[in-house]
């Protein structure tokens, strides 16, 4: 898929000095995506599609200090057809559903030397 999509993004974010300056960022993110070719996924009755759907993405990330941060996510994908999120589609492994809605968290710890 990433060659074979284009995306319109719109996101900001803020830095709060909350226990030490500049210590919290904080951001968002809305993007709606489509693929630029139809995506076939050969299986009887599965729908064709292009819609990759919309997106929303919240992250937080604490700089505990110079060297050490730990950020944590939140995002939501919805309408997207392509994933299976209409009754006649499937996703890449074939499995149809009637969901509306991905989910999804994130967690990362990065270190710097």
């Amino acid at each position: 898929v990433d060659s074979n999509y284009w995306s319109v993004r719109v996101g900001g974010g803020l830095r709060l000095s909350l226990l030490e300056a500049s210590d919290f960022d904080i951001g968002l993110l809305y993007a709606y995506s489509r693929t630029m070719k139809l995506v076939d996924f050969d299986l009887a009755g599965a729908d064709s599609s292009k819609d990759l759907g919309h997106e929303v993405d919240f992250t937080v990330r604490w700089h505990q200090s110079e060297l050490l941060s730990l950020g944590a996510g939140f995002g939501i994908l919805w309408n997207g057809e392509i994933w299976g999120t209409s009754s006649n589609s499937a996703d890449d492994l074939g499995f149809r559903t009637d969901s509306q809605t991905m989910w999804m968290w994130s967690f990362d710890i990065a270190v710097t030397f």
